[in-house]
């Protein structure tokens, strides 16, 4: 080779080293080894950097070229089924950290257990919202019922001893929520400890999704930067791995953004994660089942969540990622955040005709701000048991047990509704007749879906469908009447669940009945419950105006009490729908009967046919004054409520005046007192 060409083919190589050393510096390669415990190299292991993915070679090496180096944290391997992460301190690890970005190559060491006893039938304990704080007997909600952190300790009591009953495998998911609170909340992060030491308790991997309360957000200028203290305790946000012949995917859809009016997070995939979930998917067999675990739920039988926060639409990339979730046989999505339990529907399309169905599960430590027995849809604390037998499934809700947490208010409930015993045997709450203050027995079945059977009421050889409604719980109610009163918190118990049922009881039947009702997977599941008429005992005079009838509006002039509609309108019965009163119109009223010597004190109203949102009534003067405990009743759903009044006038007349969307009204009942 002459002089001239090697000098040449030197100033070449030179050149193609000093680009190579340039796009080294533009796209740094994470490399790393993925090993077992006795460090023997695992090969075809894919391994993620949160945002792309690669496999490991015959001697467990990974090599990666992220395209978002500077946010990359963490490396972490998809647990192929046989081994398992290394459990320490309370922490699933199956992930290594690597160095800051300095646009250099970064290496990390992933190590992973090999499973004992590997098995396609395994258990998972599913949570969410534990949502906890450092306890501070001088804070505002923490002396007036029950502290979080104390609700812990009966939580980790009773997942500990139901992993103790569990036959085979058992793995825990958090939905997230860890924490309780976000901006100016650093401190509350303490909280981070006793948790880890309360899972470390319990010696199997509980793998932990991130909520926007756990994006400790105090002086963040991203999403990065809020959600780092997470990352610090429990390792990445997106991940995924597999237990037997199920793939499970965690991945953070709560986007902080600085700045972003009352409240900084939308929910959504923003555009690095889907990538990254993309790339995930692409790699499950089609057949194989997936459970996607996020904290907020995305999707509802309409394909996309439509939340609006502040005129805000917060769906963020949905279509896009209902796009990367077809075609799988099956394919579910867990979430928390609403703090009520739900099924929101199944997402389907020509290539998903079995549908994502989606269910949301309800705080484990009770309602805010109380922290008692049942959240805010009366499904009681508590956490989901999945059976996982190969590629099929079935669940159930376990109720807390443990009742150990010290009371730490001043004046302790005596709850009427409070069931005596909640084991998982109580996968619904029944409600007598009359404890609605109507003829109804109600029913609360805490994971229904339409897969299970529609629930009856049946009294002797027979029975009675019961209707599917939105409704407020009884439980809950009480709950909240009693703590607004007596602590004075200020909370609504106008939530309402998805999963409530009622049913009207036949006027001549008297003693017990029993709802039935059977799950998806066969189960069924039963309460018996009292059918006996209400009987007042409460020494006021009861007048009860049924307007179901053909002749309801004749019956009401012809009783001497007439009730007297304006700005509204009577519809009656027909073959197919019962008969009702109408107040069409915001501002249009139903008159009560003056009662001379009586004042008004209690009036019943049992809805009919509601479904719209904010329908809405008070009770007023003849003038139109407001009366004291007349204040706006919420009708969404047909559950009857009452106004108990104050500071009537005997023989004074009041009206039911509408406050915003029109709604329908089949039964009343008043009670008044004698002057």
């Amino acid at each position: 080779m002459n002089h001239h060409l090697r000098a040449l083919l030197l100033s070449f190589c030179l050149m193609a080293g000093i680009a190579a050393s340039s796009g080294a510096r533009e796209r740094p390669v994470i490399t790393g080894t993925v090993t077992d415990t006795r460090g023997r190299p695992l090969s075809g292991v894919v391994v993620t950097d949160g945002f792309t993915h690669a496999e490991t070679n015959k001697a467990g090496r990974f090599r990666i070229v992220s395209p978002h180096p500077e946010r990359v944290r963490f490396v972490s391997a998809r647990i192929p089924s046989g081994y398992r992460p290394v459990l320490k301190e309370g922490r699933a690890e199956f992930f290594a950290p690597v160095g800051d970005y300095t646009g250099r190559m970064r290496e990390a060491a992933i190590v992973l257990e090999k499973d004992p006893a590997p098995s396609d039938d395994y258990t998972v304990l599913m949570m969410a919202d534990p949502q906890a704080k450092p306890y501070q007997a001088s804070a505002k909600n923490d002396n007036i019922a029950y502290a979080a952190t104390d609700i812990w300790e009966d939580l980790f009591a009773d997942l500990k001893a139901r992993i103790a009953k569990t036959t085979g495998p058992c793995f825990g998911i958090c939905l997230g929520d860890i924490g309780a609170t976000g901006s100016g909340a650093r401190k509350d992060a303490a909280v981070y400890t006793p948790y880890r030491r309360g899972m470390e308790s319990l010696r199997i991997p509980f793998f932990q999704v991130i909520g926007n309360h756990d994006h400790f957000y105090e002086g963040a200028e991203d999403d990065d930067a809020a959600a780092r203290l997470f990352e610090d305790t429990f390792g990445p946000r997106n991940y995924s791995f597999d237990i037997g012949k199920v793939h499970f995917v965690v991945i953070d859809d709560c986007i902080y953004i600085k700045n972003l009016r009352r409240y900084p997070f939308l929910y959504g995939i923003e555009d690095g994660f889907l990538e990254w979930l993309k790339s995930d998917l692409a790699r499950v067999p089609k057949d194989m089942p997936v459970m996607v675990c996020s904290h907020a739920d995305l999707f509802n039988s309409d394909g996309i969540q439509d939340w609006v926060y502040d005129d805000m639409k917060c769906a963020y990339k949905l279509s896009d990622a209902i796009a990367a979730l077809q075609g799988f046989d099956k394919l579910y999505f867990w979430a928390g955040h609403t703090h009520t339990c739900s099924f929101l529907g199944k997402v389907r399309s020509p290539d998903n005709p079995s549908g994502i169905e989606t269910f949301v599960i309800g705080r484990s430590s009770g309602c805010t701000p109380t922290n008692e027995y049942v959240s805010h849809d009366g499904t009681p604390r508590g956490f989901v048991v999945l059976e996982v037998h190969g590629k099929e499934f079935s669940w159930k809700f376990h109720p807390l047990e443990s009742n150990n947490a010290t009371f730490r208010g001043k004046t302790a409930p005596e709850f009427k509704w409070k069931p005596e015993v909640m084991d998982e045997s109580f996968q619904l709450h029944a409600y007598p007749r009359g404890a609605y203050d109507d003829d109804y027995v109600y029913a609360n079945i805490f994971l229904w879906d339409p897969s299970w059977s529609i629930p009856v009421l049946r009294i002797g050889d027979k029975t009675y469908p019961m209707r599917k409604d939105y409704l407020y719980d009884l439980s809950f109610k009480e709950i909240v009447q009693f703590y607004n009163k007596n602590a004075g918190t200020r909370s609504s118990y106008s939530i309402k669940g998805l999963h409530h049922f009622l049913v009207r009881v036949p006027d001549e039947a008297r003693g017990r009945g029993t709802v039935e009702v059977t799950d998806r997977f066969g189960n069924t599941w039963k309460a018996d419950v009292s059918i006996d008429p209400t009987v007042y005992l409460d020494g006021r005079l009861h007048l009860s105006f049924d307007l179901r009838g053909k002749d309801a509006l004749t019956a009401s002039a012809e009783s001497g009490h007439p009730l007297v509609l304006s700005g509204g309108r009577y519809s009656a019965a027909t073959e197919t729908e019962e008969g009702y009163w109408e107040l069409s119109r915001e501002g249009s009223s139903l008159t009560l009967p003056a009662l001379p010597g009586y004042r008004l004190s209690g009036v019943t109203v049992h809805p009919s046919g509601n479904t719209m949102r904010e329908q809405s009534a008070r009770i007023v003067s003849e003038d139109g004054e407001s009366i004291p405990g007349g204040g706006p009743l919420l009708f969404m759903g047909n559950a009857s409520d009452t106004w108990e009044l104050e500071g009537t006038l005997p023989g004074a007349s009041y009206r039911i005046q509408a406050e915003k969307k029109p709604f329908r009204i089949s039964e009343i009942r008043l009670a008044y007192e004698k002057e």
